[in-house]
């Protein structure tokens, strides 16, 4: 109550609504150190969300698998302890006969235990079937070669959704 004896609301201090929003931000996002430093854009996923989606996503009367090969460089013109991961995905439809859904944006999570790392992934001319597409990404982070990661791919097939694929264990090979 004021000094005339209405009843009046207090404001909530700033520190206050920042600590009840914590929680709620968390939430939607991988935080803390399990996000390594990645593309700016990538979609926010929680890693059960990430480790949930499926080995075989179906947009519309299609359904997609993704296949990924990943690896890192230690040519002699690469830095001593080796370049940064890359790799590749491809996107194949279960039916050869057909075409792959319209895809807008497409992106990479690699988990390794409980650490991810994530990017955009940028289309390449197509290597194999012509209803696989391909994607390319490079500058991950520095883990294996030797170890096996989970990738998971995430389409853009509609302005406010994406997709999720999992492509299962993946290799890290050793370029030499």
């Amino acid at each position: 109550m004021d000094a005339m004896g209405r009843l009046t609301a207090r404001r909530p201090t700033v520190s206050k609504v920042l600590w009840l929003l914590v929680p709620l931000l968390a939430g939607g996002c991988i935080v803390g150190d399990n996000l390594e430093k990645s593309a700016p854009g990538v979609p926010a996923f929680t890693m059960d969300q990430l480790r949930a989606a499926p080995e075989t996503l179906r947009v519309g009367n299609t359904e997609v698998t993704a296949r990924a090969e990943l690896w890192r460089n230690f040519m002699p013109i690469s830095p001593p302890d080796g370049g940064p991961l890359g790799g590749v995905v491809d996107l194949t439809p279960a039916d050869s006969a057909a075409g792959l859904p319209a895809v807008t944006d497409a992106y990479v999570w690699v988990l390794n235990g409980s650490r991810a790392w994530a990017t955009a992934l940028a289309p390449e001319e197509p290597v194999g079937p012509a209803n696989t597409k391909r994607y390319r990404f490079g500058g991950g982070p520095k883990w294996g070669p030797g170890i096996s990661v989970d990738v998971v791919v995430g389409l853009r097939t509609r302005p406010d959704h994406i997709d999720l694929v999992h492509a299962g264990k993946v290799p890290i090979s050793r370029l030499d």
